[in-house]
């Protein structure tokens, strides 16, 4: 469980980082990006960056790509604008959360505009008498 100042540096770093992409960076793949959260490690010498792309898996690994490229630039703006001891080494990771979501929704919709299945048969009462102790 991440102590207090881990959930702070997160969400800096949450923050920053989305700033950078969309202020900083101008690059048209990474307009379709979303930083959805930032988990860095206890001793704030690492940080997980999940990113959200809005797309197809084509564009999702293309933005992929783009950030590990351009890791070190972010790195180099995070530096100028947050004041932590250590700044962390980023890895970006894809979230596809969104995406999983979004195919539970289609399937939950097919699902509603299938027609219902016919009751089952009425089955036959059975004359069993489960009290029986045959000793």
């Amino acid at each position: 469980m991440p102590t207090q100042r881990q959930e702070r540096v997160n969400s800096l770093l949450q923050e920053e980082i989305s700033r950078i992409l969309v202020r900083e960076l101008q690059d048209e793949i990474l307009s379709l990006v979303t930083i959805t959260g930032v988990q860095v490690s206890p001793d704030l010498h690492q940080a997980r960056v999940y990113a959200s792309v809005l797309g197809d898996d084509e564009q999702v690994h293309e933005a992929m790509k783009v950030l590990l490229k351009r890791r070190k630039e972010i790195q180099r703006y995070l530096a100028e604008s947050v004041e932590l001891r250590y700044l962390p080494r980023l890895s970006f990771i894809a979230d596809r959360t969104a995406l999983g979501a979004q195919r539970i929704e289609v399937l939950l919709s097919k699902i509603a505009e299938e027609p219902p299945l016919p009751p089952l048969p009425e089955e036959e009462a059975t004359d069993i008498d489960w009290d029986d102790d045959e000793d």
